[in-house]
């Protein structure tokens, strides 16, 4: 009996676009969504068990075979000969490192992108011939193709960022969130290295520390902080003085100690999250949160902090938090009584414009720009 060794296999890694495509979607709740280029179902198993009603297309009949046991239906067919039709509509229409493969990728999008809802979107994933390691070879005067990776054997186009841009603009889609995937060192490298070294490389490429320049909070703590983002676990963390132990003790004046607890039990509300505070000057987001949110829409006082956060709400990414010790002391920076009552009255302001966006009573583009799709132009 011959067993089906697949050449694509699912990338578990969290900055891969394996895990990033994955992340985007969240849980589908029912609806709708097209896996074009499924192969044996790597990607459609994930989202069948998230939630997702998938439809596959895949080429190979014997990879389809296999898939078609993770998905609703599953379609076999080459999509440089035929392009199926009428099987929509769909919410989301995923291309996961696919239209590299084609012959003429720009047709395959136009008509498949007919069977989107109406407020469909789709998700794309390319590799980029234009990356430093491909820059490098053609330097020493190779370009040798392999059986995986950007120069993979089966690759008929190969695409730069701008002629990835000009061919959706050519297809009737809008950008509305673009990131980079780091080089796939997982994959390369021998397992002993992973938690290390390639952790430690991914996080410097992916994660952004912020702490206030205060001496309030240890910056020795950093690498606590950013392990649940490096680990896949969360997009944003908070570093909570309120967490555990005692605040007071460490010596918050105790107007702002009720001033927090009050704070953080509207935000929780509004924000339908179960935090120990929000106001800490200690965080820590993943890059492609930051690629995202607008946060140049943003005040440049201390509120900003609360206006990113209502951002990274309203865009579904994940908030995690770790307790972290704080110190006071008079050479620290603190604002007085009159400027945290301002600094709470803004909080106030921007709960207040936050659930009116969510509930469609007053859009904002503060956080309209912020949802993970692309979407078709009128």
């Amino acid at each position: 009996m011959s067993v089906l060794s697949p050449r694509y296999v699912l990338k578990p890694d969290p900055h891969s676009s394996h895990s990033i495509i994955l992340r985007w979607l969240g849980e589908g709740r029912g609806r709708r969504l097209l896996d074009v280029g499924a192969a044996d179902g790597l990607l459609s198993r994930q989202l069948t068990a998230a939630g997702w009603r998938v439809t596959a297309i895949e080429g190979d009949p014997a990879l389809a075979q296999v898939g078609a046991r993770h998905c609703e239906r599953m379609i076999t067919v080459n999509l440089d000969r035929e392009i199926p039709v009428g099987e929509g509509p769909f919410d989301v229409i995923v291309y996961g490192d696919v239209l590299e493969h084609l012959v003429d990728p720009l047709r395959v999008l136009v008509e498949l992108d007919r069977g989107l809802g109406p407020s469909g979107f789709v998700i794309i994933s390319l590799p980029n011939i234009a990356h430093l390691w491909i820059r490098l070879l053609l330097l020493v005067g190779r370009f040798d193709y392999l059986d995986r990776g950007i120069l993979d054997h089966s690759h008929l186009r190969f695409f730069t960022e701008r002629s990835m841009r000009a061919m959706l603009a050519d297809a009737g889609l809008s950008i509305e969130r673009f990131t980079a995937t780091p080089a796939p060192l997982y994959q390369i490298l021998p397992v002993s290295w992973h938690r290390p070294w390639v952790a430690a490389t991914h996080s410097i490429n992916a994660v952004v520390v912020m702490v206030h320049p205060d001496y309030q909070y240890d910056p020795r703590l950093v690498p606590q902080i950013i392990e649940p983002i490096v680990n896949g676990g969360a997009d944003v963390v908070l570093g909570s003085r309120l967490k555990e132990g005692s605040a007071l003790a460490q010596g918050m004046p105790w107007w702002k100690f009720l001033a927090n607890r009050f704070l953080t039990g509207l935000e929780n509300g509004v924000f339908s999250l179960s935090l120990s505070e929000y106001h800490t000057g200690y965080r820590a987001f993943r890059r492609e949160v930051l690629e995202t949110v607008n946060f140049l829409a943003n005040s440049d006082g201390f509120v900003f902090d609360q206006e990113i956060i209502a951002q990274v709400v309203a865009a579904r990414f994940r908030i995690a938090e770790i307790a972290v010790p704080t110190r006071y002391f008079p050479e620290a920076s603190s604002a007085s009584f009159i400027a945290s009552v301002g600094y709470g009255l803004r909080i106030l302001s921007v709960l207040f414009w936050f659930t009116l966006n969510q509930r469609g009573l007053r859009r904002s583009r503060r956080f309209d720009s912020l949802r993970a799709r692309y979407t078709r132009l009128p």
